[in-house]
């Protein structure tokens, strides 16, 4: 699994799942608000697990098209079956 920690100790404040695309809504500190989405999103397992929660890291299984979210301090996951690479784009409002 390749590890990505790009977006570590982000805490996700909120996410959105219309159509095929998931975006999770993400504070760094006290200011600095990110966008990170998924496309092509299959499905996701542990919905419940991504409010509240600083991440960890991002891994990635290319053989089997996931992306896992592992958070700090918690032993729950999140896991995106999508094909597409995430992208982070800066801010919300």
């Amino acid at each position: 699994m390749n590890r990505d920690f790009q977006l570590y100790d982000n805490e996700i404040i909120s996410y959105s799942h219309s159509g095929d695309t998931l975006t999770l809504f993400c504070m760094f500190g006290n200011e600095e608000k990110w966008r990170t989405q998924f496309r092509h999103v299959r499905s996701v397992k542990g919905k419940d697990n991504l409010v509240g929660n600083r991440i960890a890291f991002f891994g990635r299984d290319i053989s089997r098209d996931t992306y896992t979210l592992f958070f700090q301090d918690s032993s729950d996951t999140t896991i995106i079956r999508t094909s597409d690479h995430w992208r982070r784009l800066p801010g919300w409002k």
